[in-house]
């Protein structure tokens, strides 16, 4: 997802030689991370003065500004991170109850955008579904609409780890090997641990 959306920006060299392409997409991300993150704050009945601290903290964090403005994968995971969570509290706590389908655009899309950002987008698919899955109950107690409700968040990333795994398995021979092969931060961590420069055992005099 972060390649595709940096196609259009790094077909003019000058952004590209620069840098500028990957600022502007991580400073679009950084926009929509705030937005999601102030909806998210007012759907928990906090006044505006709190979300606009909460957004405050965000924009003017020096960790967070040298992310989004450098060629990485982050902040784009963590821009549809927010979205997902934004559309399940709005899902959750909003007046109106939405449908499986409204479910599945406002909060499962974002979940598929983020698992095709970075794997760690993966855990938001389980974690979303379970959270889905117990509001239905405490709502309804009704286990067909568990199902509906559960199956309309889900679906769209499911597909999307099917792909996910069907493109390692179709490239390289290994539906696993984003998380174990060369490139895998499994293996990067290994040869780290491995040259000494990063111990993992105690050591006594």
């Amino acid at each position: 997802m972060p390649h595709l959306l940096l196609v259009p920006l790094v077909q003019l060299d000058p952004l590209f030689h620069s840098g500028w392409a990957a600022a502007l997409l991580g400073s679009f991300s950084l926009a929509g991370t705030a937005a999601g993150l102030y909806r998210i704050v007012a759907r928990l009945g906090i006044g505006r003065a709190g979300r606009l601290s909460m957004v405050l903290m965000l924009v003017t964090n020096p960790s967070v500004l040298y992310l989004y403005t450098t060629a990485l994968t982050e902040p784009v995971l963590l821009l549809f991170l927010v979205a997902a969570l934004s559309g399940l509290t709005r899902w959750a706590l909003g007046t109106r109850r939405m449908s499986a389908g409204e479910l599945a655009i406002f909060a499962g899309l974002p979940t598929a955008a983020a698992i095709l950002s970075r794997y760690e987008g993966w855990m938001l698919a389980l974690t979303g579904t379970m959270f889905v899955i117990l509001v239905t109950i405490r709502r309804t107690r009704s286990v067909r609409q568990v199902m509906i409700m559960g199956a309309g968040f889900a679906w769209i990333p499911a597909l999307s780890v099917l792909w996910w795994l069907a493109y390692n398995w179709g490239i390289y021979g290994d539906p696993l090997e984003f998380m174990f092969g060369q490139y895998s931060a499994s293996a990067q961590q290994s040869s780290i641990s491995g040259s000494g420069l990063l111990p993992t055992k105690e050591t006594s005099d």
